[in-house]
């Protein structure tokens, strides 16, 4: 079963063995999906060292959401554009 679950609103991390949600009062955010940040959603992917069950690269789609746990003061970088 996927990590990447939404219910009536609710949000859940997309980090394997983490089950924090929005609903449990932690800041999700969601992955960079413009085009000027491919870059850094490359980074965010290979961070979290994902995979699918069938062994092919896992990649996000836009509902997934990360928790602010994963990400050093609970806070994700900006880019520079």
């Amino acid at each position: 079963m996927s990590n990447n679950k939404k219910r009536s609103g609710q949000k859940m991390c997309c980090v394997v063995n983490c089950s924090n949600t929005n609903r449990t009062g932690h800041k999700m955010f969601n992955f960079p999906n413009r085009q000027h940040e491919k870059e850094l959603k490359e980074k965010w992917i290979k961070s979290i060292k994902r995979i699918n069950d069938d062994g092919t690269p896992w990649i996000p789609n836009v509902l997934t959401v990360i928790c602010g746990d994963h990400f050093v003061g609970n806070k994700t970088i900006k880019t520079s554009q």
